[in-house]
């Protein structure tokens, strides 16, 4: 769980100073360079805060250890003090919003960058992933053109573009975010017009077919040379193997070593990358160690060593074609990696594990999204709760 925890060194002008810490354990105020070591590793944000004339706000400052240590960087933030006090008695506030930008010069692209950049510091990563592609890369045809002329026909021409070649939810997600984008317009957004989608896909396969399904997965690629095991693609394996713990892709993909706490076997996904926006921590059995280390020798990488970088190097392509590639193999029908995820719940709810646990497992902020996603109100439910009960009497 992020928050931030008072600075206060000896021989700095803190006041104000926080940092961002990532933990759930209660944490004093930080007195020296040491303490503030024990937090950050890489990237790390200060917060200041400042009030004037009743007027109180605040600005994030953020640094990586590579460029600066931790005392110059406190020191910078202390010397921008003064002028945002300034800033703060004039206009209000130190936030800074893309619209006050003049948009009446700015080409689309160039406030689509604005805009990312400046929401990249409230938005997740896999939010600011989204935008990315759909600002910068689906919307390429709209790039030269004046922001301010952008209209609801230039934004359907986008969408239209996609339907057929993407998915609908897709398409459904390129629209809402340029209408996010484009607010400050105050477009009739009554005309535009996007495909339904229905986002709730029931996991149909039989038993077997999902005992098939894992494990390929926890085997796949494996072949035996003169008597001796090898994984053809061993880093597929490792993830298909992070997959199978109800993990989503994305969260798989930015795991990072510093998320790893071997001592205790566990392994987190922090708040800003999670879904629910809280912090996540499961653990890390002997075949996801066993996937940890492997992955460490590939990365040359020494698990001693907490490191800020990825364990694994692969984009969301490669995982999904190896994928489809093992489906087609078994003669099964084609699944999304997430369906993954409906794959383990499906299974483990019919078959009597509680919703509390599987809950628990697929990370969702209340027992109540598992039940309205996967719980179906049937006669068999009521039949097995008939039957646990003389089980139980």
């Amino acid at each position: 769980m992020e928050k931030y925890i008072r600075v206060k060194l000896s021989n700095s002008n803190c006041t104000g100073i926080s940092l961002a810490v990532d933990t759930n354990d209660a944490v004093k105020d930080i007195t020296s360079v040491i303490e503030a070591n024990k937090y950050i590793n890489g990237n790390y944000k200060l917060q200041l805060r400042l009030k004037i004339n009743g007027k109180a706000s605040k600005k994030v400052f953020y640094f990586n250890t590579k460029d600066i240590g931790f005392k110059k960087s406190i020191d910078l933030v202390s010397a921008s003090r003064e002028s945002l006090k300034k800033k703060l008695a004039t206009k209000g506030t130190l936030r800074e919003k893309y619209t006050e930008n003049n948009i009446e010069s700015n080409t689309f692209l160039e406030q689509a960058k604005l805009y990312i950049k400046q929401k990249s510091i409230s938005l997740r990563e896999s939010s600011i992933q989204n935008y990315s592609t759909n600002l910068l890369t689906h919307s390429k045809e709209l790039h030269n053109k004046p922001y301010n002329s952008i209209t609801v026909y230039d934004v359907q021409k986008q969408v239209n573009k996609l339907i057929g070649k993407r998915q609908p939810a897709t398409v459904k997600l390129l629209a809402l975010n340029l209408k996010t984008f484009l607010k400050p317009l105050n477009l009739d957004w009554s005309l535009l017009e996007i495909p339904e989608v229905d986002n709730k896909i029931d996991y149909t396969l039989a038993l077997d077919d999902t005992r098939t399904i894992i494990k390929a997965m926890r085997h796949y690629s494996l072949v035996n040379v003169d008597g001796n095991e090898y994984y053809q693609f061993p880093e597929i394996r490792n993830i298909f193997l992070f997959l199978l713990t109800g993990r989503r892709i994305s969260e798989v993909l930015n795991l990072k070593y510093s998320d790893l706490n071997l001592s205790a076997k566990t392994f987190k996904i922090p708040a800003g990358r999670a879904k629910g926006k809280k912090e996540l921590v499961f653990e890390l059995d002997d075949t996801l160690l066993n996937a940890i280390k492997e992955q460490a020798t590939l990365n040359h990488i020494e698990l001693n060593d907490i490191l800020d970088i990825k364990i694994f190097n692969y984009t969301k392509e490669t995982p999904r074609w190896h994928f489809q590639r093992l489906l087609n193999t078994l003669g099964k029908p084609r699944l999304r990696l997430h369906d993954i995820r409906h794959m383990l719940a499906t299974t483990l709810l019919q078959n009597e594990v509680a919703v509390a646990d599987v809950s628990r497992m697929l990370g969702h902020s209340s027992i109540l999204v598992t039940e309205q996603r996967y719980v179906t109100k049937s006669k068999e439910q009521a039949s097995r709760a008939v039957k646990a009960l003389d089980r139980i009497i």
